[in-house]
């Protein structure tokens, strides 16, 4: 169970980081 969860941490994190770089990369357009 620990282990499942420690993967859902994983994804998340990697989701978030995906989308901060998508964000910067809007910002960077808009610029």
């Amino acid at each position: 169970m620990k282990k499942l969860n420690i993967f859902k941490a994983y994804i998340a994190n990697q989701g978030f980081t995906w989308y901060n770089s998508i964000a910067l990369q809007a910002t960077i357009w808009e610029n």
